[in-house]
């Protein structure tokens, strides 16, 4: 669903040419995040294809080290997605006609806002673990350290006959922002949470879009 079909309909108090770039941003940072996402299971794979050509004679699970660009996709992929959340404080706010001016986060907005749909309040509650884990990681990524810095290792594991399986670990505890603190009990892996992330962050859209289009459908001429 392209965002202009969603919304581009709605007239939002805003002037013609703020509510086409609010509209035009939000698309741009979905493309940009999806893209990320994908990057990252390239960069995935690639790792997998060029570490498991030269596989450990001696173990079927060996750690290898400076797998820096899974941790470069990754900081992009994080980084992205909060501010795709971010792009969707106009959608939450005058999407639902909240009077006023929209508040300047995303936390903010969902907090302040009356009117939102139920299922979509739900399914944002249903979504503040990994928008929280993801927060973590990008305010330390771009404050302090990417956590890539020490944890630049990743774990293959052979499953079965030509069948590897790769695992670039993220700290559990990123909110110390000390690299030698950090634990990895969780086993936390890079490419999992930001799938589950970014198909939140697009099922939410979906929802808002829906309901939007729903409140006010777009008038067909002849």
């Amino acid at each position: 669903m392209r965002v202009q079909d969603a919304i581009y309909h709605r007239k939002w108090d805003r002037s013609h040419y703020n509510r086409h770039l609010q509209i035009y941003n939000i698309e741009y940072c979905l493309g940009l995040l999806l893209y990320d996402c994908k990057r990252l299971a390239v960069n995935y794979s690639l790792a997998l294809e060029f570490i498991t050509a030269f596989p450990s004679p001696s173990s079927e699970q060996y750690t290898v080290s400076r797998q820096f660009e899974l941790y470069y996709a990754f900081d992009s992929a994080v980084t992205a997605a909060m501010r795709t959340l971010d792009s969707y404080r106009p959608l939450l706010w005058h999407g639902f006609n909240e009077p006023g001016q929209v508040p300047n986060s995303f936390k903010r907005t969902v907090t302040a806002a009356t009117r939102l749909p139920e299922d979509v309040r739900n399914f944002i509650a249903e979504m503040r673990d990994i928008v929280h884990a993801a927060k973590e990681h990008r305010d330390c990524i771009q404050h302090y350290f990417s956590p890539g810095v020490h944890t630049d290792f990743v774990d293959i594991q052979k499953l079965g006959i030509g069948v590897w399986a790769l695992t670039a670990w993220l700290p559990d505890n990123v909110e110390t922002r000390s690299a030698l603190k950090f634990t990895y009990d969780n086993k936390t892996d890079a490419l999992s949470i930001t799938w589950e992330l970014v198909n939140s962050i697009v099922r939410l859209f979906e929802m808002l879009a829906g309901h939007i289009a729903e409140a006010d459908p777009p008038k067909h001429t002849a």
